[in-house]
């Protein structure tokens, strides 16, 4: 059997930048989690990621099931829990009691080495809203995902 042992892989052109440096997953289940709340609020779901350099940028990406009783439920991630990073994402359950999945993916440039942490915060137009919900009449929970990738810059 062999090894193969290298330093860096760059391109053609000799670019060795662009790669991945670290995959950090955040908070799984911490059951489900509701709002009435028409301005966005934290719901408890984060990760935090220490970025190797200034020029990393960073890909935050997360997928969590939804419910809403009579309500629209928009979705977006937050950095340190005072710069929302995105427009709100519509997760598609206007109505009684309806539920759908909200996934989204936001590329950074937090241009820090200290450590950083997205959240997903969320709000409802009226009524209830939740998140980690399987839209089942028993309010069973699902899991939330958030995983953040530094890449180099």
């Amino acid at each position: 059997m062999s090894t193969l042992r290298v330093d860096t892989i760059a391109n053609t052109a000799g670019v060795t930048n662009q790669r991945v440096l670290q995959v950090v997953q955040g908070t799984i289940s911490l059951g489900q989690v509701s709002t009435t709340s028409t301005s966005f609020v934290d719901s408890g779901y984060y990760l935090n990621i220490t970025p190797t350099s200034t020029a990393s940028k960073i890909i935050v990406s997360s997928q969590f099931n939804t419910l809403g009783t009579a309500s629209t439920l928009y979705s977006t991630i937050y950095r340190d829990n005072t710069t929302n990073l995105m427009q709100a994402i519509h997760a598609n359950i206007s109505g009684l009691s309806q539920w759908g999945t909200a996934a989204f993916s936001f590329l950074d440039s937090p241009a820090t080495t200290a450590q950083v942490k997205y959240s997903i915060y969320f709000r409802v137009t009226s009524g209830t809203g939740y998140i980690s919900h399987t839209g089942s009449a028993t309010p069973l929970t699902s899991q939330v995902f958030i995983t953040a990738m530094e890449i180099a810059g």
